[in-house]
């Protein structure tokens, strides 16, 4: 059984020491789930300052560029004031052959979720993606928040015969933002005295470029199907394999059939894997 944990209400747990470098000076809260995401579970102290700004610049460039129309619909989380959140953001609408570019208020703002299917992470040479991808092989996935009828009322309210919105998604910034929110978790679930290595960690600060090794999907929608009845937004469960191998499974909105990815983050001491497997801990 892979274990999720679930919150509705702030949750936290304090580390005392910077869960990626270790120092014990300038810690401040880190959020499992980026903030601005509606994130729940804080590590308390769990981050210095250096360790912060990384971790914060990659997971921005997602929610700040690449999620802030659906945020904003959405009236999700912001650390700034959500007074000073665009009202209007840009559409591109066709008519015989012409393109112009409208900035259109948030309620009609044909805002989508970009996101993307990949492969199997190379350190998990046994899982096949359903659909066929390859270890480091992608395709773009954007998921609607509007009906395909407001379509036909942008059509008709804008005078144009087709419509589209512009995103960006930068791959290796959002897989390094998954391996960041599973090994939060991880630490959450098993604590930080209980992992004797983190795999991702390197690729997490950006001092190695392997990502893709630890990252990945096989395509499939268990979390979808385990957490119905789930009241929350994003699910991440973790669980560790028989050799004491730590693996993490992420799923972003939950409510739609977005890809679930999966972490191999690291493995526990062996005195922890002994104590968990006694007592029938997954």
């Amino acid at each position: 059984m892979i274990h999720g944990t679930i919150a509705a209400t702030t949750q936290r747990k304090t580390v005392g020491k910077c869960i990626y470098c270790g120092a014990l000076e300038n810690l401040h809260d880190e959020h499992c789930l980026p903030d601005s995401l509606n994130g729940y579970h804080v590590l308390a102290k769990g981050s210095c300052n250096e360790c912060g700004k990384i971790t914060s610049e990659f997971e921005g460039r997602y929610t700040r560029d690449a999620l802030l129309p659906v945020r904003t619909a959405w009236n999700m989380k912001s650390k700034r004031s959500k007074k000073k959140r665009p009202t209007e953001f840009p559409m591109r609408f066709i008519k015989n052959g012409k393109e112009k570019i409208i900035n259109v208020p948030i309620e009609d703002h044909y805002s989508i979720i970009p996101l993307f299917e990949i492969g199997a992470a190379g350190a998990l040479s046994h899982t096949v993606h359903a659909k066929g991808l390859l270890p480091e092989e992608y395709e773009i996935h954007p998921f609607k928040i509007r009906s395909d009828e407001h379509i036909e009322y942008l059509k008709e309210k804008y005078d144009a015969e087709d419509v589209s919105v512009d995103f960006e998604i930068h791959v290796l910034d959002f897989l390094r933002m998954i391996a960041k929110i599973a090994y939060c978790f991880t630490v959450w679930r098993y604590g930080l005295q209980n992992i004797a290595e983190v795999y991702v960690l390197p690729a997490i600060l950006g001092t190695s470029n392997d990502i893709w090794h630890w990252v990945g999907s096989d395509g499939e929608q268990f979390i979808h199907q385990e957490s119905k009845n789930m009241n929350t937004d994003h699910v991440t469960m973790t669980r560790f394999l028989e050799n004491g191998e730590l693996l993490a499974r992420v799923k972003l909105f939950k409510k739609s059939l977005t890809p679930e990815y999966e972490v191999l983050v690291g493995k526990l001491t062996p005195l922890a894997h002994d104590f968990y497997k006694s007592m029938g801990f997954r």
